[in-house]
């Protein structure tokens, strides 16, 4: 990876990225037993709100290579919020792996969809005003 797309603040935002909606979902967990569904559509509201918030901080100080700075940026907010889920949800909650990834690890999806497809709505603007 470019060292110079590649940060301490993408680092920082992409660890909370994965921690607000982690530790949000401690006192709603009890949800999960009677209403999945709203615990599971609060979790991925939870993901987008936190993606979004800290996307535009990230972009904020950005003023070119958009799109790389989005492929970067999906690449390590998307580790940064697997793999502590792995430690946390495989070894910690003794999960199967395909329980993980089918019902936890798909919806960290969003994460590259609002970023790239941000980016692409940004530079299609920009390039409008040319």
């Amino acid at each position: 990876m470019n060292p110079s797309f590649v940060n301490l603040r993408l680092f920082g935002y992409g660890i909370l990225v994965w921690l607000i909606p982690f530790f949000l979902a401690i006192p709603l967990f009890q949800l999960i037993g009677t209403h999945r569904i709203v615990f599971k559509s609060v979790m991925g509201f939870l993901l987008v709100l936190t993606v979004v918030v800290f996307w535009n901080l990230y972009l904020k100080k950005i003023r070119t290579d958009f799109f790389k700075h989005s492929y970067y940026a999906s690449v390590v907010w998307l580790a940064l919020s697997i793999v502590p889920d792995l430690f946390a949800f495989l070894l910690g909650f003794k999960m199967d792996a395909v329980t993980y990834f089918t019902e936890i690890a798909i919806s960290y999806l969003a994460i590259p969809t609002i970023l790239i497809g941000s980016v692409w709505l940004l530079e299609w603007k920009l390039a409008e005003k040319k």
